[in-house]
């Protein structure tokens, strides 16, 4: 077989013509010296093709190794899924600190048209009780015109219980609703007078935006009313606690201890407009309603 290559020439290139060795031939000296050399046994074929706990250590990993890696793996996976409902109730309590913000800044805007009093919150029925959870459909209708969106007014941890049966959303008739927040603006003849516990200190309302700027206006759902038989805590360590009708728990103090034991905090909106977290240690408990009768058996709220 020939090959071109340039061969120098007197100081110059010139392309010339080598013979290349037989291929056939080296090839065959090549077999001969590996058949001299080498025997290939069960040994030497493990050493190129390993297996089982050897191809693992080749690999990097003994079985011993795996496992454990397998292990870790599914701790972590059980730390995340269990850090989910915690991650997730923390996002609601800022989507609420942010409604209830929304919220005053509506109830100073209705102030502003109306020579600065704030959306009425008592009941509009005579002889009836003022009862802090509830607020005349007027007064919604009120505070969405000057609302950003409607879904500001309902907390979403508690909207699912809200619009489940009339009995959350009117259980007194259709001119009385529960929203998602505690509204306590509006609110005449406070502060009212503690008579027993679970109640530990009183309240003012603001009724004008000429009142204290302090003044909280609204607070997320958090209450016990033994005359409706009702628990509601709006955020728990990983959600909301609701105790229905049929709960039976008889005094306030009763359901005032039960939310003790799972309530995280409570979020609270001022006059002012600035909205704030409450943690479960720095909650005060108030009447919620104005009522002739103990303050153990009537409606209490915590913010």
């Amino acid at each position: 077989m020939q090959n071109f290559e340039q061969i120098p020439l007197n100081g110059k290139l010139c392309i010339g013509m080598r013979s290349m060795p037989n291929l056939a031939s080296t090839a065959r000296r090549h077999d001969a010296l590996v058949d001299s050399t080498t025997k290939v046994t069960p040994t030497s074929v493990n050493a190129f093709f390993p297996t089982g706990s050897r191809r693992l250590r080749i690999l990097g990993f003994t079985l011993v190794e795996l496992l454990v890696v397998i292990a870790i793996i599914a701790l972590l996976a059980t730390l995340v899924l269990a850090a989910m409902p915690g991650a997730r109730e923390r996002v609601r309590r800022n989507v609420c600190r942010n409604n209830l913000r929304q919220v005053a800044l509506a109830v100073n805007l209705y102030g502003g048209d109306h020579q600065d009093w704030v959306p009425p919150g008592q009941v509009t029925i005579p002889g009836r009780a003022i009862y802090v959870p509830l607020i005349s459909t007027n007064t919604q209708q009120a505070l969405l015109r000057y609302a950003p969106q409607s879904n500001v007014l309902d907390c979403p941890n508690v909207h699912s219980f809200l619009v489940r049966s009339n009995d959350w959303r009117w259980p007194l008739d259709r001119r009385h609703q529960q929203i998602g927040y505690l509204y306590l603006a509006g609110r005449p003849e406070t502060p009212w007078e503690i008579t027993g516990a679970p109640v530990t200190q009183k309240w003012t309302s603001p009724e004008r935006l000429s009142d204290d700027p302090a003044l909280v206006a609204l607070a997320d759902l958090t209450y016990v009313s033994p005359y409706t038989e009702r628990l509601v805590v709006a955020h728990g360590a990983t959600g909301p606690k609701v105790v229905p009708r049929d709960s039976k728990f008889g005094l306030a103090t009763e359901g005032a201890a039960l939310a003790r034991r799972v309530i995280a905090g409570a979020n609270v909106a001022r006059l002012d407009g600035s909205a704030e977290w409450h943690a479960a240690a720095a909650l005060k408990w108030y009447r919620g309603a104005k009522e002739s009768v103990r303050d153990n058996e009537t409606c209490v709220v915590t913010w």
